[in-house]
């Protein structure tokens, strides 16, 4: 029986949803986002099954509006009936191969050339959501080099419909993921999704039976082992061409699937996978090195968060005084120190000072040394007036005041 609710996690999608989303996100090889393109991928949504699409009850709706926008992906209006929060995260577990994945590449290039074109390629995928300007920075790349056409429109889906349709960018990914599997280890779910658009290529074992000189090759980079030794001797139990998951017959999948929708089967549930947290750290790092680079050559440190997709930019802040970035605080609120400074502040007139104003917000504290504060000579003349007035109505002042000069009159006084 199929989902009543959207499905928002890539684990939930069944062989025959994976299937189903995989067809439909592939753009043909060489081609561009057009407009006839986007027309008929507005009707393929309407067939596509309604728990992989935006749900159109009032209820869901709502929570949707409340949810954090730092879930839920952004989507070109072809593709906005789909479920942005499952795009966000395909879209995440995409961008997590080619940076956080392959960070031990792009912070020491490889010396082998078969892994270096392998690494270049890869990290070109980058260019498809980053302006080319900052791509070139954060990865170290020339102006001449290839690159992919940057997606204007900023949408996951159609970026992810760009990889679904690049049989070398699928083959090159998968090799990504299927490498940082440890022995004996869970199966990474992208792998789901890469064959899922392998399939759909009608050569999949062709292309994965090609990449297996390759992926020794990163496996053994990976591991810190010589890169031409095959170490038959201990293998791991999966590689790019085990028929136990790579050539899985398709009806025992289903099968599977369908214990997955029952919640027998939930093994691949504690796989640590994408993180947007993580993709965040590797964006600042990369983009603090460039800041550093900046300084010591004396060049103009300028703000380039607007240059990163909308999924990462909004995370990251530039601070234009220091030229620093930095990760952005919950509800963009900067950090309070709750501790007064031990430093004294400079001697100087309560009214030329904004460190003495309780309204000012910045370095004030009922700490200060009275050695260091200034006052008036009359200061504890004016202060007693000053409490007067606060509880003192005017009348009752008046009142006072005359009672007082008819008791100096009286006599007896």
């Amino acid at each position: 029986m199929p989902p009543t609710t959207s499905i928002h996690w890539v684990e939930d999608l069944s062989h025959n949803d994976t299937l189903a989303l995989t067809k439909l996100l592939r753009l043909p090889e060489r081609s561009q986002i057009e407009e006839n393109w986007l027309i008929g991928q507005e009707k393929k949504i309407e067939y596509l099954p309604a728990h992989l699409k935006r749900s159109r009850a009032l209820i869901p709706r709502l929570v949707e509006k409340f949810t954090s926008p730092s879930t839920k992906g952004i989507l070109c209006p072809s593709h906005r009936c789909l479920d942005s929060q499952l795009i966000r995260r395909l879209f995440l577990s995409v961008v997590d191969e080619c940076t956080t994945r392959v960070r031990r590449f792009t912070d020491s290039p490889p010396s082998d050339r078969d892994i270096r074109a392998w690494w270049t390629r890869v990290k070109t995928i980058n260019s498809l959501w980053t302006q080319p300007i900052l791509y070139r920075y954060l990865f170290n790349a020339n102006q001449g080099d290839p690159e992919f056409e940057y997606t204007h429109s900023e949408c996951e889906a159609c970026i992810l419909a760009t990889i679904g349709g690049n049989t070398t960018m699928l083959a090159d990914l998968r090799i990504c993921a299927i490498t940082r599997r440890t022995n004996h280890g869970p199966t990474p779910r992208i792998i789901r999704i890469l064959d899922g658009w392998l399939y759909w290529t009608g050569m999949a074992e062709t292309i994965k039976a090609g990449s297996d000189p390759l992926y020794l090759k990163v496996r053994n980079a990976r591991r810190g082992r010589p890169i031409t030794q095959k170490y038959d001797s201990n293998p791991i139990s999966e590689t790019i061409n085990d028929r136990r998951d790579d050539r899985r017959d398709y009806k025992r999948d289903g099968r599977r699937d369908d214990r997955r929708d029952k919640g027998e089967y939930r093994t691949d549930q504690q796989i640590p996978e994408a993180n947007d947290a993580d993709i965040i750290d590797f964006y600042l790092n990369r983009l603090s090195r460039m800041s550093r680079t900046h300084q010591k050559s004396g060049r103009p440190n300028n703000d380039s968060t607007h240059s990163l997709h909308p999924a990462f930019r909004d995370n990251i802040v530039f601070d234009a005084s220091t030229g620093i970035y930095g990760q952005r605080q919950e509800e963009d609120i900067p950090p309070v120190p709750r501790i007064p400074s031990i430093i004294p502040e400079p001697k100087r007139p309560m009214a030329s000072s904004s460190y003495s104003r309780a309204d000012s917000g910045v370095g004030f504290s009922n700490n200060t040394s009275k050695k260091t504060e200034w006052r008036h000579d009359d200061y504890a003349e004016q202060r007693s007036e000053a409490y007067r007035k606060l509880v003192t109505r005017e009348s009752e002042v008046t009142q006072d005041s005359k009672e007082m000069e008819w008791l100096q009159q009286c006599p007896w006084t």
